[in-house]
């Protein structure tokens, strides 16, 4: 559910490690616990959907990663190598069988942006797996440490954030033997979700108080800005300890509050905001704002007015959840609804008073 804000507003006022990501149809043995059926099988995921989609948009992804990476040892070969993602060893080959692959995401289908390339599950049943996707894609994913794979973004507002993972708790999923033993199951299925808090803006003139002749259906709206907010986010796409999966830290933004700025609502195409005119009374305004989700956001917009050409008419407005106390929610899209009155100029007027006689002073020289 949207939550609607209304405020009156005065005019006046890092490289990658090594991971194959080669077709490695063979496994090793291992003390000859191997799957005696070599019938190779083929990592193919199922339909993806976003958890919340956007307001505008169609949900598809033009450019994403996937990574697939080992979760657990099979039980019917337990004595694998311990899971080690990035380590850079080509024994552990196993451990991570997609690293950082470009995919597309159509409606629910995700395809591989390389058409002609394929992905196998290792014949060698060493461990069961996990699949994470995210987006936007980055070449330059942070893999340094040895289980942990870091996305280091800087955003302006106009760009989405998301993350997701496919897992399941069923035996050998998801692996060759899951699939060849149970010939009906499902594929995995990204759960994708949006990590920002997205702001959208509607705008309208009101006339209550307004000076002779200033209209607020003269304003019109130059910019719509945030101040003072984290625009360096670092997305956790996947983490793992000695113990498994670190879920809670997994699909996490870490924000740098050492860099904060302002982030600026731009229109549809990501251009410049297009200013906006309230002649015609209410309007939409731009885009939307995707930010780090806070507690609350320092709103500011800039205005113009028919009558008063060149001048700049500054507002600022704490923008909080009206109905409780809480923070805004990631996934969550809000519409801020800004009513305006129209500017009211400073006049002074000075009266000096007169002379008031004091009393006399008699010297004598």
């Amino acid at each position: 559910m949207n939550k609607y804000m209304y405020m009156a507003l005065a005019a006046s006022v890092t490289m990658l490690s090594a991971c194959s990501n080669d077709d490695d149809l063979a496994g090793g043995s291992n003390g000859g616990n191997v799957d005696i059926d070599n019938t190779p099988v083929e990592i193919v995921l199922g339909d993806a959907g976003l958890t919340r989609a956007a307001i505008h948009g169609d949900g598809n992804l033009e450019k994403m990663g996937i990574f697939c990476l080992a979760k657990v040892k099979q039980e019917i070969n337990s004595g694998a190598a311990d899971i080690n993602w990035f380590d850079g060893n080509p024994t552990h080959w196993s451990a991570c069988i997609m690293n950082n692959v470009a995919a597309t995401k159509q409606g629910g289908k995700i395809s591989w942006l390389e058409a002609d390339k394929h992905y196998f599950y290792p014949i060698s049943q060493f461990y069961s797996y996990n699949f994470y996707g995210y987006y936007p894609y980055d070449e330059q994913i942070d893999t340094t440490t040895v289980n942990r794979a870091v996305v280091n973004y800087t955003i302006d507002g106009s760009q989405d954030i998301i993350w997701g993972k496919a897992t399941s708790s069923e035996p050998y999923a998801y692996s060759a033997k899951y699939f060849r033993e149970n010939a009906g199951a499902a594929k995995p299925k990204l759960s994708l979700e949006h990590l920002l808090t997205r702001l959208t803006f509607t705008i309208l003139p009101d006339e209550t108080g307004a000076d002779n002749g200033v209209s607020a259906a003269g304003m019109t709206v130059q910019k719509v800005y945030v101040k003072d907010v984290p625009a360096n986010l670092a997305l956790i796409v996947a983490s793992r300890d000695e113990e498994g999966i670190l879920s809670a830290e997994e699909g996490v933004l870490i924000p740098c509050e050492l860099n904060l700025t302002d982030l600026y609502l731009k229109d549809a195409d990501g251009t410049e905001l297009n200013p906006v005119s309230l002649v015609e009374g209410e309007a939409a305004v731009g885009e939307s704002l995707l930010l780090y989700p806070a507690e609350k956001y320092l709103l500011a917009v800039d205005f113009t007015h028919a009558n008063f050409p060149g001048e700049i008419l500054k507002t600022e407005c704490w923008l909080e959840l009206k109905d409780a106390a809480g923070a805004f929610e990631k996934g969550k899209s809000y519409n801020v609804k800004l009513t305006v009155h129209g500017p009211k100029e400073i006049t002074m007027e000075a009266e000096l008073q007169d002379w008031v006689e004091g009393d006399g002073i008699d010297i004598e020289l």
